[in-house]
């Protein structure tokens, strides 16, 4: 199939909508996932925190997990978490959904645009997580944000599953930030994640703040896809996706990061300008490190691989974080 072919049976909203529709219930899951489900039992107490756990390492099992407790009735100011949706749905079926499929189509954690996706997932989840940790107090909402930002990205997941050759292409376009992402998706899809994923979020009554996370993660901070006000998880996950584009993909970044304060400093301030609710920059610098360290272990964790974190745990980072090993475009970004 060409590009122009791809966009021509998937391009129209409602030929997509009928595609993701079909879609929900067959989305790939990490090898490593696949195997850790295998060996649950969902009764034991201690193996329904694993699963919980594993949820929020893979996010097409957090999709499947929404996708399965999904209803069109949920109030929009409900929160969600994995803990919840968990509970809600009930651990047995849930891991029973799973495997009563014949074949449970995999994604191999070596294939580089499955790495970006992971990791850039768990990351803007840890990210998102601790921005809202700052201004709001308790951990509901703060779960609620890691699950929005750990599926933020359902529209880069669907192309990864429905046209792998074209991800692929987009991979090697050199993009270094949202914007730029977008515009390459345009060029050889025909249409960006962020629309795609709306798209499929709704189709699959997914719940109000993750269809918002998904919709407005590129809208300028301090505005939401409808221009009002954004909620407070919905600005924490764009804010979250644009702080992992410095810390994995920016590779200038990356260099400077623990070694020129004032310089990343200065590109938090540059992002955070115009934020509703996180505007200090001083406080999100802080976090840098801890959550690039966190973030590569929790991803390494998913993936089966090394990313890159050695020397002690997220909190103990003198000379802790080495290097981050998710190639693309370069070679590995020196940390």
């Amino acid at each position: 199939m060409t590009a122009s072919d791809d966009r021509g049976e998937y391009g129209g909203s409602k030929a997509l909508a009928a595609m993701v529709s079909r879609f929900a219930t067959q989305l790939p899951l990490l090898a490593n996932t696949v195997v850790a489900l295998s060996r649950l039992n969902p009764a034991r107490a201690s193996d329904l925190r694993a699963l919980e756990d594993l949820v929020g390492l893979d996010p097409m099992l957090a999709v499947r997990l929404l996708v399965l407790t999904g209803r069109p009735g949920r109030p929009a100011d409900e929160l969600v978490s994995i803990p919840q949706l968990v509970a809600e749905l009930g651990p047995e079926l849930l891991v029973a959904s799973i495997r009563r499929s014949t074949m449970i189509p995999t994604l191999v954690g070596a294939a580089r645009p499955v790495q970006e996706i992971v990791a850039h997932s768990v990351q803007t989840a840890i990210w998102a997580e601790r921005l809202v940790a700052m201004v709001a107090p308790g951990e509901l909402a703060g779960k609620e944000a890691y699950l929005c930002g750990l599926v933020h990205d359902l529209g880069r997941i669907i192309f990864l599953c429905v046209a792998p050759g074209f991800s692929e292409e987009v991979s090697e376009r050199g993009w270094q930030e949202g914007s730029a992402l977008l515009d390459a998706e345009r060029e050889v899809l025909g249409m960006d994640h962020s629309h795609v994923g709306t798209i499929a979020a709704r189709t699959w009554t997914l719940p109000a703040p993750v269809v918002g996370a998904i919709e407005g993660h590129h809208c300028p901070l301090g505005r939401s896809p409808h221009h009002g006000a954004p909620r407070l998880v919905e600005e924490a996950v764009a804010l979250a996706d644009r702080l992992s584009f410095l810390t994995i993909e920016h590779p200038t970044f990356a260099g400077m990061l623990l070694a020129d304060r004032s310089a990343h400093l200065e590109a938090c301030g540059a992002i955070t300008a115009a934020s509703t609710f996180f505007p200090c920059r001083e406080r999100i610098a802080e976090l840098v490190p801890t959550v690039l360290a966190a973030s590569l272990t929790a991803a390494s964790k998913a993936l089966g691989l090394d990313l890159g974190v050695a020397g002690g745990t997220p909190d103990e980072l003198d000379g802790g974080i080495t290097e981050c090993k998710i190639v693309k475009r370069r070679d590995a970004i020196a940390v």
